[in-house]
């Protein structure tokens, strides 16, 4: 239940990095925002949150006999799709 205007909402997070093509990422939330019809929920609202996620280069090359314990960063981020909740 939102705080502030008492409704119920879902929220469909996909995550995604900056190696992943945007657009592909928001294709459904054009889909969403254009659509209106009596049998897909309504859209209200997305946003992005970034962040950076530290990672070990050992993850990456285990597979490749490489092991030298170097880390790395990388720029993920999460969209959420803000929707009606449905409910029967």
């Amino acid at each position: 239940m939102h705080k502030l205007d008492g409704q119920a909402y879902a929220v469909k997070v996909v995550k995604f990095n900056r190696h992943n093509d945007q657009d592909k990422v928001l294709r459904e939330v054009k889909a969403l925002a254009k659509c209106n019809h009596s049998n897909v929920v309504r859209y209200f609202n997305t946003w992005i949150e970034w962040m950076v996620v530290q990672s070990s280069d050992e993850d990456k090359d285990y597979d490749k006999g490489g092991n030298d314990g170097a880390s790395s960063k990388s720029l993920d981020a999460m969209l959420s799709i803000q929707m009606e909740h449905y409910h029967q």
